[in-house]
């Protein structure tokens, strides 16, 4: 049975949204593709070399569709889209978020991104060690955002939605009282509510970005 590698790696993306990557083994995935282990180690050194392919493969589906900037879009409308794109690829799998943080990916998708990014936010007038300091700030937050949803998580799409907000009910307001205020003013919010979610966070960073880019830099 010959089997093309990433036709292996796709297969292994299946067994990982079913027992996570803890239950992920290189003989589940032999069974899966009805080969012997030994016929894995053909195409892998490891259970490492695997998840980073993986890896790659999220990746590269994350952002296959992605282009520059149109004409007329403005730079933060469009790093927005490369933080959700890659956001709903760590939440499509089942501890995405720990495959990605535990990969290799110097040969993946993702540098060409950040290349990408870098010459957008330059056009922009953003100095390079900015760029890329805000660059490094936005996957970084979109990958723990992505850890902290997927923790200990039983949701079908492998993360949770307004984590913060759904501790409200056990804040106390005698020991907590500006928590608990603020999350009752929000709750009461009819119009303009905001986010305190992933978007909200990304909201802004991206308002200290633009902040940043209008101060002038010593």
């Amino acid at each position: 049975m010959a089997l093309e590698r990433e036709t292996m790696v796709r297969v292994a993306l299946v067994p990982l949204n079913d027992v996570g990557l803890d239950g992920l083994t290189v003989r589940r995935l032999a069974e899966r593709l009805g080969v012997q282990n030994p016929a894995l180690y053909w195409h892998f050194k490891n259970k490492q070399d695997l998840l980073d392919e993986m890896a790659k493969t999220m990746v590269a589906d994350a952002f296959a569709e992605l282009e520059p900037p149109a004409i007329h879009e403005q730079w933060a409308d469009w790093l927005a889209e490369v933080a959700e794109r890659f956001h709903l690829t760590l939440l499509a799998h089942r501890d995405g978020a720990r495959v990605i943080a535990a990969a290799d990916l110097t040969e993946s998708a993702l540098l060409g991104i950040q290349e990408l990014a870098l010459s957008v936010l330059t056009t922009a007038g953003f100095d390079l060690r900015t760029a890329l300091m805000c660059i490094v700030a936005i996957f970084d937050y979109t990958l723990g955002a992505a850890f902290e949803e997927q923790s200990e998580s039983d949701h079908p799409k492998w993360g949770r939605s307004n984590l913060f907000e759904s501790r409200r009910p056990s804040l106390d307001p005698v020991r907590l009282p500006l928590l608990a205020a603020a999350f009752d003013e929000l709750t009461n919010t009819t119009t303009d509510r905001p986010n305190i979610g992933f978007k909200g966070g990304i909201h802004l960073l991206l308002a200290g970005m633009v902040a940043t880019k209008k101060t002038p830099t010593t």
